[in-house]
């Protein structure tokens, strides 16, 4: 009987565990002075007797415990006659239960999706053992970083060494390579990492081995790599003998030593690795000895696992003792250097990067729809409650207990939770797996999974639980409350003023709550109407564009220039081309780039600090392809193509509006010199001033742009433009061939339309409006639900009083006018609440928006009256149908 006492013990708990003793003592008492008189009526002494019936009960604890299993059956019991009941109750209202479990499956499936995207993105922990004790480590202040910086290869090395806090600690970073495999080329995304990558991680290869100790310290050792399992399924077919094969990386053989196992992507949450090198081999590939020896080249993360009983701040101290020691030895470079420690999921998915606002918001809105159903719910189970209360009457004077009854009407809410859960959890696998359809437009292979763990399965138990206490608690004790004869007399009115205080009450959190979540979506929405409205500075029509990276196949800026050169003159062949040509960084793209100037007549800073501003390196042709207006002067020309060998010849430059207006504001900019880097730097003249445009964001101010003329200006990587003279999508797969023709071992990135590479513009906003949108939409749909089953209730139960008005020379209307009057009274307090909680709400929001103001008055006049109409349509059902009825029917009524 063990069993049945664990099972009820948080039943014991709930019913008062002192009164359950005190009645067992009594209990006990009884049975033991029964026992006493039997034996004294037998002939034995009083004391003898007592001792007698003690022991054959074994004692009085074994018969409390007795007794204790005994009640905890009988409390099971009556909890699985609470289970029948309710479920024959909610089977006998099937109305009631659709409206109902639906209602809390659409909020507990949108709080189950975003709180499974939210644990995936910061809650769930790396798949390694031991993750718990995984911290990144920072580089602050070194070299103009920022407070989260990286470390060069050599620091990391004496960080590793020196720095006892760590059971280990590896440097990774992500990168993008050029994979060859079988003569076939393709973009891969990676890990560079240092060599005890996988053995500080506790990652053991599904086949061959990780790296070793030498490819971690000898910069002569041949590259070797090791490849995800979704890319040896991909690219060699699973096949068990691809340790050992040879490959391409960046144009140099490498050699694949292991598999990664499939559960592990790599460090980062989001992004899944297809390849890992080793640090040292990377600079072998990219032919960069610096990168492996230059102690002020910063390009790698720290990530270190903490020694048993040691913390973060133990950690910091002790790294910042070794970069005061750096700092001695090596002050050029490691001057002011100190470093930052985090926990590893505090720290995604970067420090600084707004998404955990973002999330927080979504999760706010997600409970907002969670409030608004339990508070429709809550008011059906009220009105549902009031129809009932001569049942639950009737059973009070039968001698049920109150607490029995609020036990059973909880017991219906949590069964109405439970149905709604799992239609909850299948929602939020479906809207989970559609998350692809809101991803940014980029080519780095995002890895989400929206497989359900147990904080996922915890937090659908918590809502599933907390539920029924939000919704069915008041109703419960509303029910059970006033006296029992009154009750039995009386009508099943609606209730008294405070029953109908607690559903107008309801109703109003519905309205407001409806009101803040459309308003945001609202605001989205503009925000991307209005950010598809703003001219980015080119025509993204009838353009196409493509990522190339000569770093992949590894040329040199002589072979690099021809081959761009062969790849404009194949594609302006290409019938349905009208001009193509080479930039970067292209417009609202990934990438950016810039860089100091000192432009005639500037005035440097007391620092002798030039002007920072944003660069691009341009080809001919570009802005006639981008569609760029000029200004004034001209764009590059065939004579820019050379390299300026001194101030007698030197270089040229296209600026922007902003630009030229800014240092020459009262004469022309063409003819103006300005020095690049430092103020006795190369010296290049403005030969043209072009419109202005947006380079990294829709919403940014204007800002000023100098464009270099290319080829005179080297970058391995560039993005093709291509303008075209109709649709530019059948177009995509003759640039993809050309490109292939002038080089089969180059992969190629980002191939589609310059619209589609707008999107990823607009994808904040997108994402914004569509996901608050939908939630929006979906609290609207509970509101007005709760708004109409109370209204249509309400008139329902005063169908004799308003038959009453109608005998008496009421007309219809009137009476029509009156209940629409009451339903819009409460809509209009609702709304008034919604406007004062969404004013400060989306001021708070007001700097993910694109040229609209946080509080447009158009919004919330617009959505103001959506949901006055909403309720007005809500209200007017119910009153036209009760100004139908004949009065004589009405009198009749029940």
């Amino acid at each position: 009987m063990s069993w049945i006492r664990r099972l009820t013990t948080p039943l014991r708990a709930l019913l008062g565990r002192g009164r359950m003793e005190r009645e067992l003592d009594e209990e006990l008492r009884f049975h033991l002075e029964r026992e006493a008189e039997e034996r004294v009526r037998q002939g034995m002494s009083p004391a003898q007797a007592r001792r007698t019936a003690l022991r054959d009960f074994g004692g009085v604890e074994r018969y409390k415990e007795e007794c204790r299993d005994v009640r905890g059956v009988r409390a099971l019991e009556e909890l699985w006659q609470d289970v029948r009941y309710g479920a024959r109750a909610l089977r006998k209202h099937p109305g009631f239960t659709l409206v109902a479990a639906g209602s809390l499956a659409l909020a507990i499936g949108t709080n189950t999706a975003v709180f499974t995207l939210v644990n995936g993105l910061f809650l769930r922990p790396l798949p390694v053992p031991g993750a718990d004790q995984l911290v990144r480590a920072y580089a602050y202040g070194a070299r103009g970083q920022d407070e989260y910086g990286q470390f060069s290869y050599p620091d990391y090395l004496d960080y590793r060494a020196r720095v006892g806090a760590f059971a280990g600690l590896v440097a990774f970073t992500n990168n993008s390579f050029g994979l060859t495999v079988n003569g076939h080329a393709e973009a891969a995304a990676g890990f560079v990492v240092s060599g005890n990558y996988f053995d500080v991680l506790g990652v053991r290869m599904a086949l061959g081995r990780g790296f070793t100790r030498e490819e971690d310290v000898s910069p002569g050792a041949a590259p070797t790599i090791v490849i995800s399992d979704a890319l040896w399924r991909r690219r060699f077919a699973a096949d068990p003998r691809v340790v050992g094969r040879a490959v391409k990386l960046n144009g140099t053989p490498c050699t694949v030593v292991g598999v990664a196992p499939k559960w592990f992507t790599g460090t980062e949450t989001i992004f899944a690795a297809d390849v890992w090198v080793p640090a040292l081999a990377y600079a072998q590939v990219r032919h960069n000895p610096e990168l492996a020896r230059g102690r002020g080249v910063a390009w790698l993360n720290g990530l270190g696992r903490l020694r048993p009983g040691l913390d973060v701040r133990q950690a910091e101290a002790a790294m910042n003792v070794v970069a005061r020691n750096l700092e001695r030895a090596y002050p050029a470079t490691n001057a002011g250097v100190s470093a930052r420690i985090l926990p590893e999921r505090a720290a995604r998915p970067e420090p600084g990067i707004p998404t955990a606002l973002i999330s927080a918001l979504i999760t706010t809105v997600a409970a907002i729809v969670l409030l608004v159903a339990c508070a429709n719910v809550a008011n059906l189970m009220l009105v549902r409650a009031a129809g009932r209360r001569k049942e639950i009457s009737v059973r009070l004077a039968l001698g049920a207990g109150r607490a029995r009854i609020v036990r059973q009407l909880l017991t219906e809410s949590l069964l109405l939770a439970l149905l709604a859960a799992v239609v909850g959890v299948v929602l939020a696998r479906w809207a989970n797996n559609s998350l692809h359809l809101i991803s940014p437009p980029v080519d780095i292979p995002f890895v989400f999974s929206p497989a359900p763990d147990a904080r996922v399965l915890g937090f659908v138990l918590l809502v599933t639980v907390a539920t029924p206490l939000l919704f069915g608690l008041a109703p419960a004790l509303s029910a059970v409350r006033g006296g029992v004869a009154a009750t039995i007399k009386a009508e099943a009115t609606v209730g008294g003023h405070g029953r109908r205080r607690a559903r107008n009450a309801l109703v109003v959190s519905q309205l407001a709550l409806s009101l803040v979540l459309l308003v945001g979506a609202a605001l989205f929405s503009r925000s991307l109407e209005q950010a598809k409205r703003i001219d980015p500075g080119f025509d993204p029509r009838q353009g196409l564009t493509a990522q190339l990276d000569l770093r992949f196949v590894q040329r040199d800026s002589v072979r690099g220039r021809r081959f761009f050169a062969d790849v404009l003159e194949r594609i302006g062949a290409i019938p349905g081309v009208r001009t193509a040509s080479v930039v970067w960084p292209i417009p609202l793209g990934w990438s950016a780039a810039q860089q100091e100037i000192y432009p005639e007549g500037f005035t440097p800073s007391a620092s002798g600090k030039g002007a920072t501003v944003a660069t691009a390196i341009a080809g001919l042709d570009y802005f006639e392809t981008m569609r760029i207006p000029v200004v004034e002067g001209r764009t590059f020309s065939r004579r820019d193509a050379d390299v300026p060998a001194s101030d007698s010849a030197p270089g040229t430059v296209v600026v922007n509006q902003t630009l030229a207006e800014r240092y020459w504001p009262r004469g022309t900019a063409v003819g103006r010199a300005i020095r690049l880097d430092s103020a006795g730097g190369e010296l290049v003249r403005v030969v043209g001033v072009v419109r202005d445009g947006k380079y990294r964001q829709l919403g940014e101010p204007p800002q000023p742009h100098v464009y270099l003329p290319y080829p005179q200006r080297w970058n391995p990587t560039m993005d093709l433009v291509v303008r075209t003279a109709a649709d530019p999508e059948p177009l995509l797969a003759a640039v993809r061939r050309e490109i292939r023709a002038a080089d089969p071992n180059l992969p190629i990135s980002g191939l589609q339309t310059l619209e589609r590479h707008m999107t990823r513009a607009y994808f904040p906003a997108r994402a914004g409006a569509t996901v608050i949108g939908l939630m929006s939409l979906i609290a609207l749909a509970l509101a007005s639900l709760g708004l109409y089953s109370m209204m249509a209730y309400t008139v329902s139960q005063r169908s004799r009083e308003l038959g009453i008005r109608m005998a008496l020379g009421a007309g219809p209307g009137a009476v029509g006018r009156m209940i629409v009057a009451e339903g819009m009274r409460l809509t209009w307090i609702g709304l008034a609440v919604g406007i004062a909680m969404a004013l400060p709400l989306a001021r708070a929001v007001g700097g993910m928006l694109y040229g609209v103001s946080p509080t447009d008055p158009l919004v919330f006049l617009g959505i103001t009256l959506l949901l006055s109409a909403v309720a007005l349509a809500a209200t007017y059902v119910p009153a036209r149908r009760i100004t139908r009825l004949d009065p004589l029917i009405a009198l009749k009524a029940e």
